[in-house]
This record gives C-alpha cells, sequence and structure tokens, in this order.
C-alpha cells in the first residue's frame, strides 16, 4: 500500500481566448492580477482551429498562451478555475463572453488543463471543477494525447519550456 503524500508543486499555464476589440494587455494585466502572475507570454496567434467560439465572441479571435511566474500546489487548480471562470464574466458583454481564460498545470510528466465540463476524459476535482489531461511526457517531449485540442497540440513548444522552466523553478 503506497501512503498518500504530497505531490510536488507544479507550474501554472494559462491559455486565453480574446475577442476582437478586446484589449489583449488589459485582460493580461487582469489574469496576472486576479488568477497568478504571469510571466512569457506568448502570442497572438490567430484561432483558426474551431469555429465553436464564434457564435458568442465572434470572428477573430486570438489565442495567448502564458506561464505563471511561481510554482503553486496542484490542488489550487480548482480555485484556479472558478476565479478565472469569475474573470470571463467581468469581461462579459450582454452575457457574452469576450474573453476565455483556460488555467492548468505543467508538471514533470504531464500537462493538465481545468474544464467546467463533464468529459469522458476528465477526473472531478471538486465544485464543479474538472482535471484534463492533455499531455504526457515521453522520449524527451510532451506528447498530445487522441482527445487533446489541436491548437494545444501545435503548441507543444510552449508546454516543453513550461517543464523547463518548473525545473529551474525548483532549484
Amino acid at each position: 500500500m503506497a501512503d498518500a503524500g504530497q505531490p510536488g508543486k507544479v507550474l501554472p499555464f494559462v491559455g486565453l481566448l480574446i475577442a476582437d476589440g478586446v484589449g489583449a494587455d488589459e485582460v493580461i494585466a487582469r489574469v496576472s492580477t486576479d488568477v497568478f502572475d504571469l510571466e512569457n507570454v506568448n502570442g497572438p496567434h490567430p484561432f483558426d482551429y474551431t469555429d465553436y467560439y464564434e457564435p458568442e465572441m465572434g470572428e477573430g479571435l486570438k489565442r495567448y498562451w502564458a506561464l505563471g511566474k511561481t510554482l503553486v500546489k496542484a490542488d489550487k487548480l480548482v480555485m484556479l478555475k472558478l476565479t478565472a471562470n469569475e474573470l470571463e464574466r467581468e469581461f462579459a458583454v450582454d452575457g457574452r463572453r469576450r474573453v476565455n481564460v483556460d488555467p492548468g498545470y505543467v508538471k514533470e510528466f504531464a500537462v493538465v488543463a481545468a474544464t467546467c465540463k463533464a468529459l469522458p476524459t476528465a477526473v472531478y476535482l471538486g465544485e464543479g471543477v474538472y482535471g484534463f489531461l492533455l499531455f504526457i511526457y515521453r522520449s524527451g517531449s510532451f506528447v498530445p494525447l487522441d482527445w487533446t485540442y489541436p491548437e494545444y497540440a501545435d503548441h507543444v513548444a510552449f508546454f516543453n519550456a513550461g517543464r523547463r522552466r518548473l525545473y529551474e523553478l525548483r532549484k
């Protein structure tokens, strides 16, 4: 029998989708203030993977990625997602989101995103939040899984950089 123990701290990340006409600098500053301190902001990248968000957020969405400045306990993911959801509501106009804030974390051997969707590949964490496994680490790189969203899979270099930063911060 294995004894229950505390895992090592993880490096938070965030994926942002920002609607046309919304100031990315303002969103990034608010995420950094309200959710967790950001560094290594990467973007904008055109978001042309799906039209899923267009009815709510419009066309011309931009994707940004950012890493956290400090490590956090993995069980903070629930609170990060709930805070991110509040921020999305603040930026909404007439009940329609203008910003999508998706936090997650990088650990040694996996990347996990927070979601409020009860997906078959997500594990319930509490308070309506699930952990969605996106990558596993194998042979020197994170490897996307069959269900990993394409826009995540196309930015595997960002997550590999996050893994390197995780080890730097743990020193």
